[in-house]
């Protein structure tokens, strides 16, 4: 080959979308290795993420064992979901009229925004805000730990807020609450529900107290006494004659 380029190919590595503090330029020496003078007619990229800058104007006599610079630009913007790009030399060289070297680079990802942290028990848990509605279904809920169950109110533990959270996701749904109760017995568990709703169908048994028990006793005392007063009304009621 009658060019020399280095380095060879250039590889920009993980650039940031936004360019941020990346070098996104890079130099490029070509090198005429023929013993006669050698025409740079072009030097171009079909890539529209690759710009190029050259000090002399094109089409430009570079003269045997010459050096010619020329810098190539990455535009992360415009790179997307491509990895490696071309730049093609066109010279009137007869066995190598164009020479094509590579670029390559891609993008890196932005870092995902930390939540801000506090610490709880000895748990860094994220800061996390609960409506006031989610705050007062947390008491009709128990959150179960191998043998353990406490109530999800006054549950302070990390590993009590994925519960947390999946029950105000639910009241951002505008999920009815019977249908909260279902979801979470069906993931955590019959028991999980801390309270359960009496069937109103059916009736409870009410005892009578101590003084309704003598009131009770005290008026059936005075019927008594009052029959035995008065025993043609008791034989009137019966329905039966005295001899």
């Amino acid at each position: 080959m009658e060019i020399e380029l280095t380095p060879k190919r250039l590889n920009f590595g993980e650039i940031l979308p936004d360019g941020g503090k990346t070098k996104t330029t890079k130099s490029v020496e070509l090198k005429n290795l023929s013993q006669k003078p050698l025409k740079i007619n072009t030097i171009s990229s079909p890539d529209d993420f690759i710009t190029l800058h050259l000090k002399e104007e094109l089409p430009f006599t570079l003269a045997e064992n010459k050096k010619l610079r020329f810098e190539v630009e990455i535009d992360p913007n415009l790179l997307k979901d491509k990895t490696f790009g071309r730049v093609i030399i066109d010279n009137d060289n007869a066995h190598t009229p164009k020479v094509t070297f590579y670029v390559s680079g891609r993008i890196k990802s932005p870092q995902p925004q930390k939540l801000p942290q506090r610490t709880i028990s000895n748990k860094n848990i994220p800061e996390i805000e609960f409506t006031k509605e989610a705050i007062k279904l947390f008491s009709k809920y128990n959150f179960v730990f191998n043998n353990i169950t406490q109530n999800l109110a006054g549950c302070k533990l990390g590993r009590c807020l994925p519960m947390k959270t999946f029950i105000q996701t639910l009241i951002d749904k505008k999920t009815p609450e019977n249908k909260i109760s279902q979801a979470v017995r069906s993931i955590y568990g019959p028991k999980a529900i801390a309270h359960k709703v009496q069937n109103p169908s059916i009736k409870p048994s009410i005892k009578p107290s101590i003084k309704v028990k003598e009131q009770v006793q005290n008026l059936s005392g005075k019927k008594l006494k009052e029959q035995v007063k008065n025993p043609e009304q008791v034989q009137n009621s019966s329905g039966k004659k005295k001899d």
